[in-house]
């Protein structure tokens, strides 16, 4: 973050508190939102090895294809897949936000 925008928010005159609620976050938003979906790819990653040790989707992953009912094994799989693009389009849409006016200020 700039130095200069910490500097202008507080000789403006605002507090510590100020300036992290309406300079610093809106700014470093777009980079937040970009750990969050990391993250969220991340967990859905670990579903499939989840699933040899507990239940939900990964098991049914798993299951289905030691038995190889690949239909079923796919359509679980398609299930994540698809759980992953629209947790992912959800947070790159918070990503691509533009700054909030308050923040230019």
């Amino acid at each position: 973050m700039p130095e200069q925008v910490i500097e202008t928010a507080t000789s403006h005159g605002s507090t510590g508190l100020q300036a992290m609620l309406q300079v610093k976050i809106p700014l470093a938003f777009p980079t937040i939102m970009m750990g969050v979906n990391q993250t969220i790819i991340m967990v859905l990653a670990m579903v499939i090895i989840a699933g040899l040790v507990g239940g939900g989707l990964g098991q049914e992953v798993f299951i289905n294809s030691i038995w190889l009912n690949v239909g079923q094994g796919m359509v679980a799989g398609m299930a994540i897949v698809l759980m992953a693009i629209v947790l992912d389009r959800m947070t790159q849409g918070k990503q691509s936000a533009e700054v909030p006016f308050a923040a230019m200020r």
